[in-house]
């Protein structure tokens, strides 16, 4: 699971201050191609970051089979070399005068690697260690689930292990991004035997991060360790939900950045891991924090645009054209049902492809008791759409190309499939649910009536 949020996952974010001394406004991206015969040298490399607002930099590919390009760096950033559909991430900081690679691509042998870079040795043993780090937690919270003593006496060892790689790692790399940042923000105290091991590591995992530092938010893997935290430690009791976020604001101690990159990192690891009950408890807290929306207006319309998609809502009306071109809408659907579910989807989907039996078979179980489909598929070309229907035999009501391009907006679309259950009262029964949980949601809210 890792692995596929770590390829698919791209949080935008744009990284401002940093721990480090500023030693250079300039670093130089170099590299070496070996290729053979049989693969032709591509035109350029691409480097880019993951803020949105960076344009890529496309570099060119010299006689000689060597590329170089200088950019002007002040803090460090997170970077992806791209050539011919492979890629690296790397650490690119002030620090660090000339980041080489080599890559190579040659016919059963394709690699792109980075020369000896000491703030990438220390960056990507930060990451090894953080994850196994996780992982040995996860591995006791399993393992010793029914014994808090020797979970207790399990977790400490690791922590102790842990804490000292960590220290050791700092020492070894002096000077580096990791070692000023990374490696002293995620040692862990201590655990007691006073209280059970689930609840300490729920409210203790970041009590030495400094959120405040907004030059953390510079890794990608914060929101993979959130994401961690999230699936393996979190305590998702609704007091627990309540004092999270207030909790890891506070540790940003009012600082504007780090506020923004906090606010933004929670919408797209929640949302993406459709954690509806955290987004609750996380649009609730930041609608009453006046002061972080009022100085962080993208933040502030993003929280609304969330909060109005949440269970207790009113639906958006969807409308558009059926298979025959006539004028389909979801209020009228809404109307007839106890509960419909609007499904947005596209033809060349593969995770539509695949999630979409699934959804067939909820309608077939469910129909009889007043439950309604309202599938809208986003893509323009009609063939397709009919003829992924008619294949697939969708007997439900079927819809494309919607009226008001605004309800992408509206019920917050990042990708597809997004599903929606609406109760006939014309309400948001749930959003942001995984189709795992579909089934027990689609039960419940026809049980109740509406």
């Amino acid at each position: 699971m890792r692995k596929t949020i770590f390829s698919i996952l791209c949080f935008s974010m744009t990284i401002l201050g940093s721990a480090q001394g500023i030693h250079s406004d300039s670093i130089t991206l170099s590299g070496t191609i070996i290729n053979d015969a049989s693969t032709p040298l591509k035109p350029n490399v691409r480097f880019s970051t993951f803020n949105q607002d960076d344009p890529p930099v496309f570099v060119n590919i010299n006689a000689d089979n060597t590329f170089s390009k200088k950019i002007k760096i002040t803090v460090p950033t997170l970077y992806k070399l791209t050539y011919g559909g492979y890629y690296v991430m790397f650490l690119a900081t002030p620090n660090e005068p000339e980041v080489k690679f080599k890559i190579t691509d040659k016919v059963g042998l394709k690699s792109l690697n980075l020369e000896q870079s000491k703030e990438n040795d220390a960056y990507y043993a930060f990451r090894d260690e953080m994850f196994q780090f996780i992982d040995s937690m996860n591995y006791v919270r399993q393992t010793y689930a029914s014994n808090n003593t020797e979970a207790i006496v399990q977790a400490n060892r690791i922590i102790e292990k842990h804490n000292g790689y960590c220290t050791n790692l700092k020492q070894i790399n002096q000077g580096t991004f990791a070692a000023n940042v990374l490696f002293g923000s995620f040692m862990m105290n201590p655990f007691t035997d006073k209280q059970p091991f689930k609840k300490q590591i729920a409210e203790h995992f970041f009590d030495n991060v400094n959120f405040a530092d907004s030059s953390l938010f510079v890794i990608k893997d914060m929101t993979l360790i959130f994401s961690d935290y999230f699936d393996f430690f979190a305590d998702s009791s609704a007091a627990s939900k309540k004092w999270f976020f207030p909790y890891i604001f506070d540790k940003t101690k009012g600082t504007y950045l780090s506020q923004k990159e906090l606010g933004f990192l929670f919408i797209d690891n929640l949302t993406r891991g459709k954690r509806e009950h955290y987004i609750q408890s996380f649009t609730d807290y930041l609608l009453n924090q006046k002061t972080i929306l009022n100085s962080n207006l993208v933040l502030a319309e993003r929280i609304n645009l969330l909060a109005n998609t949440l269970p207790g809502k009113p639906f958006f009306e969807v409308s558009g054209v059926d298979v025959n071109d006539q004028p389909i809408s979801l209020s009228e659907l809404v109307k007839k049902a106890k509960l419909t579910m609007l499904i947005f989807w596209e033809p060349d989907c593969s995770h539509c492809q695949k999630e979409m039996p699934k959804f067939i078979a909820l309608y077939e179980k469910y129909k009889a008791q007043g439950f309604d489909v309202f599938a809208v598929s986003i893509g323009n070309d009609k063939d397709k759409w009919r003829n992924f229907i008619n294949t697939n035999s969708l007997i439900w009501h079927n819809g494309i190309l919607p009226t008001d391009p605004s309800v992408y907006s509206k019920y917050y679309l990042q990708s597809t499939p997004i599903t929606v259950l609406i109760g006939n009262d014309g309400k948001i029964k749930n959003r942001f649910t995984v189709t795992v949980e579909l089934d027990g949601n689609i039960e419940r809210h026809l049980k109740k009536g509406k």
